[in-house]
């Protein structure tokens, strides 16, 4: 328990770390966009490459098909759930399927791969990524068509440009160091330190980012109502406990438990804003929203930690 709670403690040093240099003017809106860009095509590839090549077998790659069915279940409920949850919550029709989309999906790599990294260690990468496959896959199918059906135009529930978007540099460095494990080739020493030392700037990046993040929220626009509990309901309760459901259904390692968990009480997914804008619609609800569920991830962390040791009693 003590370690769980000393993991959340660092990643909050390093958050608040953030937070202050933006107050203080050492870092800024260019800071965290130069962070963002450096993470997702600099730094978080190669660390995904490096530690599916150098940690994992093809008979462990194999045997994660069971954790793949729970989460992709869990995500399933979720969206089943989403339309019910989004009326009871009196979701204006406008809005109503950039609600699904961020009721569903959640920040799974440039939260989760962190933020799991922090509590769990490299052990925790294989489930993340597996994670990540689940989430990306619905929200550049599903997720992107309910928000561009707020525009009350009739939308492909496949694009181009949607199937572009899956195939994003994490997820082809998922599919490169994937195909490194079954066809059984290692990387050459060299490279491999390379990869890990780049790599290493992953976690500390992200966390600062979301300091600076947090830093440009004002609470006077975070104002609770009936739509944002509903929200936190999905991202906070369902969506994680849908994933411990069905883990005893389907055993799978405790481990993976916790990480899918994680993964599923992860913040909305920050792409829905971006994709609520270019469909031009209401994106600024989907802001405020994908910021409240920032801010709130941080009670939330603590409080699962806290069930883990309930629930996996060393």
């Amino acid at each position: 328990m003590l370690a769980a709670v000393l993991s959340v403690l660092t990643i909050f040093v390093i958050i608040a770390l953030g937070f202050f240099l933006t107050r203080w003017k050492f870092f800024d809106d260019a800071t965290g966009r130069l962070f963002t860009r450096t993470v997702i095509f600099v730094a978080l590839p190669p660390m995904m490459i490096y530690e599916l090549t150098n940690g994992f077998t093809r008979a462990e790659l194999l045997g994660a098909g069971r954790g793949l069915l729970v989460f992709a279940l869990s995500y399933i409920g979720c969206a089943l759930a989403a339309p019910l949850v989004a009326r009871a919550s009196g979701v204006a029709a406008g809005r109503r399927g950039t609600f699904i989309a961020m009721f569903v999906a959640s920040n799974t790599i440039f939260m989760g791969m962190p933020v799991n990294l922090a509590l769990f260690g490299p052990a925790s990468v294989p489930s993340v990524l597996l994670a990540y496959a689940v989430n990306s896959f619905y929200f550049w199918t599903m997720g992107a068509h309910a928000i561009e059906s707020d525009t009350g135009r009739h939308c492909p529930l496949l694009s181009w440009d949607h199937v572009k978007k899956v195939f994003s540099p994490q997820f082809l460095a998922l599919l490169i160091g994937t195909s490194l494990v079954f066809l059984g080739i290692k990387l050459p020493s060299f490279l491999a330190s390379a990869m890990k030392l780049v790599g290493g700037m992953t976690t500390p990046l992200s966390l600062l980012f979301m300091g600076i993040s947090f830093a440009g929220v004002t609470l006077a626009e975070i104002r609770p109502n009936r739509e944002m509990v509903g929200l936190f309901l999905g991202r906070f309760l369902l969506a994680p406990g849908l994933v411990y459901l069905f883990s005893l259904l389907i055993p799978i390692p405790p481990l993976m438990v916790k990480v899918f968990m994680i993964q599923a009480a992860m913040p909305a997914i920050t792409q829905a804003a971006l994709v609520a804008k270019t469909c031009e619609v209401d994106h600024r609800y989907a802001t405020v929203m994908i910021s409240a569920t920032n801010l709130a991830s941080l009670a939330v962390l603590p409080l699962f930690m806290a069930l883990f040791s309930a629930l996996f009693p060393a």
